[in-house]
């Protein structure tokens, strides 16, 4: 299968997945009125929940960005091409596999995490 096309098909899974996450943030936006949705589920729970939800969403919407600007599949770290298995597992990806796990690495450094 061609690039372009892989790229299509994930454009649509990430169009579904965006559509689903504005119904299920539009629980958190409920909640925040104080409705009690989801008996069982205390405030603190919800609202991570909705906050965890934001950021999918965030990044759900600037994978879809980066459709439109013709950026998609394009590490923002090193400029080349991610991986089309790397994108078909974590759609929203904007870093190839490299990139990614410098940062990661950077991350467990400035934790105080001695890195391998």
């Amino acid at each position: 299968m061609k690039r372009a096309d892989v790229i299509k098909r994930i454009q649509r899974i990430l169009k579904a997945h965006h559509r689903d996450l504005v119904k299920a943030l539009g629980v958190g936006i409920t909640f925040e009125f104080g409705v009690d949705l989801l008996p069982g589920v205390d405030v603190d729970t919800m609202a991570q929940i909705t906050s965890a939800e934001s950021l999918v969403l965030q990044s759900v919407e600037d994978a879809l960005e980066r459709m439109r600007r013709g950026r998609y599949g394009i590490c923002e770290g090193c400029g080349r091409e991610i991986s089309l298995a790397r994108l078909q597992a974590i759609p929203q990806a904007s870093l190839c596999i490299s990139c990614q796990k410098e940062i990661e690495r950077r991350e467990m450094l400035g934790a105080g995490v001695e890195a391998e």
